[in-house]
């Protein structure tokens, strides 16, 4: 299998780690930065360093021909096409439909939500409203804070990723509620 990982921080790192040591799987990992590429190249996994302003995401893709995208900590959109084209799901750091788009670890924290949590989901044309795969549940303390709750969702979304890549292709997602 084939698998596009579009992916910015530790958990892309994280999800580039997993995808690499499991049998049967080609990635290419598609970054905007270049922190985390020692370890990306410490696996061994093939990357492009993308440039927003000059390239296209469907060139890429054609070129890789991949099953699936994957975008972890991506927080850019795809274009319309590309998410027609392909079979794109997108991991968000929240209990969606709750706080879609940006810094929803932040705003969970400053609304003292004492839930959250991780959602796998296949990529639509608008932001974090496709049909949900799965989701998993954290429980967020009085002294959790960003890179704590981050830690708790990188693990609870290899377990998802698990699954999704033992149930595939027979996945199965449901429709969002509207929040």
């Amino acid at each position: 299998m084939k698998i596009l990982l579009f992916a910015n921080g530790s958990p892309g790192v994280i999800v580039a780690e997993f995808l690499q040591h499991h049998i049967g799987i080609e990635i290419l990992y598609v970054t905007t930065t270049t922190w985390n590429l020692v370890k990306i190249r410490q696996l061994g996994v093939n990357y492009h360093i993308f440039n927003i302003k000059t390239e296209d995401e469907m060139l890429i893709a054609e070129n890789f021909d991949p099953q699936i995208v994957i975008s972890v900590g991506w927080k850019y959109i795809f274009k319309r096409n590309f998410v027609n084209k392909f079979e794109c799901y997108n991991f968000h750091p929240s209990l969606l439909p709750l706080y879609r788009g940006e810094n929803s670890i932040e705003k969970q924290l400053v609304n003292g939500e004492n839930v959250g949590g991780i959602t796998m989901h296949r990529i639509d044309e608008r932001i974090d409203t496709g049909p949900i795969y799965k989701q998993k549940e954290i429980t967020i303390n009085a002294n959790d804070t960003i890179e704590t709750i981050i830690f708790k969702c990188n693990i609870l979304m290899i377990e998802i990723l698990k699954d999704f890549l033992n149930e595939y292709p027979k996945i199965k997602c449901y429709k969002q509620m509207d929040n």
